[in-house]
């Protein structure tokens, strides 16, 4: 059996049926007896059936990756995000991490511009502010293969948005440019783009190894985007993000409330502190 035979056998429970029936009618539910990879796939089988908006919440950054990884190989990864926190919390200091800012980057991206989509998060995650949407867009470069623009308007972008250029790209924010080819390394997609021109004509474009410097897959479309934390202004919440014919999905409300509120109250003892060593 695999997952396209699990998933359509919740298709036929009626269970998901009322689920269904009450998202559409946007009727709060209480969902009871599910329990670990049950949650994904009944989470993936309503999502195949509607199509629809979903932003899910779990009680913490374990649990919200393991979601995020059952999901993507129930479903694929087309239009399915996580948005953990920025931070590496496994050391006594906090400190940003890259991998996590590609992650949130491309969240940011899927609830902007898509109709349909699954994007996973945690009270960590959700807990920081955000540049604001319209900031977010606008700092996007949008390209497709047969684009008609030339290498120098697209580097006058990139160093606009603080990219660096360097020899070869190794990580987020980097681009190089070497003849015909352009490459660039967006903090939205955990590899670098390789744009190959003709003149002014964009002629293909693929991802690529960064050690090996090998074609890894090709692409029609592409959105890069800069660092977002050093580019933000007018912070918001995330649920700025969310528009209103989202579903919102708790693992565990009550959890998940308690959650926000240590984190609310840790960010305000912070701050107080912050303020007296400042006085």
């Amino acid at each position: 059996m695999n997952f396209n035979d699990i998933l359509n056998k919740y298709a036929l429970l009626p269970q998901v049926k009322t689920i269904i029936d009450n998202i559409n009618n946007k009727v709060d539910t209480n969902i009871e007896g599910v329990k670990a990879s049950g949650k994904s796939i009944l989470l993936a089988s309503i999502y195949k059936l509607t199509l629809g908006k979903f932003f899910v919440i779990y009680e913490d950054s374990d649990s919200a990756a393991y979601a995020y990884n059952d999901i993507s190989n129930i479903i694929g990864k087309d239009n399915i995000g996580i948005l953990p926190s920025s931070y590496n919390t496994n050391k006594k200091r906090k400190t940003i991490d890259v991998s996590s800012e590609i992650l949130r980057t491309d969240a940011l991206n899927i609830l902007s511009n898509n109709n349909s989509f699954i994007v996973i998060s945690s009270p960590e995650g959700i807990s920081e502010q955000l540049t604001n949407k319209n900031n977010f867009t606008a700092q996007s470069i949008n390209i497709n293969v047969n684009d008609n623009i030339s290498q120098e308007s697209i580097i006058q972008k990139l160093m606009k948005f603080g990219f660096e250029q360097v020899e070869f790209v190794y990580q987020p924010g980097q681009f190089s440019q070497r003849g015909s080819i352009l490459d660039i390394f967006s903090y939205s997609f955990e590899l670098p783009y390789r744009l190959d021109f003709f003149g002014d004509n964009i002629d293909s474009i693929r991802t690529f190894d960064i050690s090996k410097q090998l074609s890894i897959d090709s692409v029609n479309k592409i959105s890069i985007f800069p660092d977002i934390k050093v580019q933000s202004n007018n912070l918001v919440p995330i649920f700025d993000y969310i528009s209103k014919d989202t579903t919102i999905v708790l693992s565990n409300r009550k959890y998940i409330c308690d959650q926000l509120d240590s984190i609310y109250n840790s960010i305000l003892i912070n701050s107080n502190t912050k303020t007296e060593t400042a006085i």
